[in-house]
């Protein structure tokens, strides 16, 4: 196989191959079984998914057992939910298991500057926060005395600088833009079982728009917006009120704030009395128009005499939330 040649500094450790050659995937193919069976020794005729399936007999089992028959759905449910997603959890570490045994040592590797790298270590680790839980990446390290470690499968596997997934980046993105980085917080913990803090969801948000200004440029070329006056004109809205809540419904900080309150009347607040009782409602609204110039007169004249539409909004997004 010939050389490559890898960027350390990018962000996803991209892998360069010269323009008249391919990068082949480590993955199957008979090529990939004879190098397997050529260089991996031990437990090449084990199961390399025994762990998972074990672990789907045990699910299995408990469900036709006695302990589950006695359980309401609801109860199932969460059973399942919590032992699918270590299932799922088992089978990608599984998965990159085998992927690692079956990794082949590349004759040549160079980083972006030609330097070599002749020297080889198996079984360097590093983690891998996914949306099923921690796993562990066992890669080739290709070495040079005083120079950056290179490793083939990040590439292949475009494994992200940071611990995160990008699925669990996405995760992040999407309840981010739904509300607050707390809210977004807890429902990645719940849903992954991660240990990640406020800080690093919000590390993950700003890395998942790192592509924002892209996006919006790939969208030229979509039909709706390839006729898109220039004249038109962005418009954002937003406006935000104080809704008095109900006590359950306050966050707990005031909620505390207004059990120490002695209200004057018992059935209702008096003036000056709804302090750490609300709680704020946002709406926005961000769309474009096309500019239509009116006078006052056409704008106060009735609805048979208007000569000239209103303008009319394309393009929408709009939000609404408590805060």
């Amino acid at each position: 196989m010939g050389h490559v040649i890898a960027n350390s500094g990018t962000r996803c450790g991209e892998l360069y191959a010269p323009a008249d050659e391919v990068l082949h995937a480590q993955g199957g193919g008979d090529a990939a079984a004879r190098n397997l069976a050529s260089e991996v020794g031990a437990g090449a005729g084990e199961d390399p998914f025994g762990r998972s399936r074990e672990q789907l007999e045990q699910i299995v089992d408990w469900l036709d057992g006695k302990d589950a028959a006695v359980l309401e759905h609801g109860e199932v449910e969460a059973q399942l939910l919590t032992v699918g997603r270590e299932l799922l959890c088992a089978l990608f570490q599984d998965h990159l298991d085998l992927r690692s045994e079956r990794e082949r040592r590349l004759d040549e590797v160079a980083d972006a500057a030609g330097v070599q790298r002749r020297a080889l270590e198996r079984d360097h680790q590093r983690p891998l926060s996914s949306v099923f839980g921690e796993v562990t990446v066992s890669r080739l390290a290709y070495r040079q005395r005083g120079e950056e470690n290179l490793y083939v499968a990040d590439g292949v596997l475009n494994l992200p600088v940071e611990r995160a997934s990008h699925g669990v980046r996405r995760m992040v993105a999407i309840e981010a833009a739904a509300g607050s980085f707390g809210h977004a917080t807890g429902q990645v913990r719940e849903r992954t079982g991660l240990a990640l803090g406020k800080r690093q969801v919000e590390e993950l948000a700003v890395r998942a728009a790192v592509d924002f200004e892209r996006f919006y440029a790939e969208r030229v070329s979509e039909p709706d917006e390839q006729e898109r006056d220039s004249e038109d004109v962005l418009v954002l809205s937003a406006d935000g009120k104080g809704i008095v809540m109900r006590s359950d419904a306050l966050r707990e900080a005031t909620a505390r704030a207004a059990q120490r309150a002695s209200p004057k009347l018992k059935t209702r607040l008096s003036k000056g009395e709804k302090a750490n009782r609300k709680r704020i409602a946002e709406v926005g609204a961000v769309y474009e128009i096309t500019p239509a110039p009116r006078t006052p007169r056409d704008v106060l004249a009735s609805s048979s005499e208007k000569l000239l539409p209103a303008p009319k909004a394309k393009h929408k997004w709009l939000m609404r939330t408590p805060v």
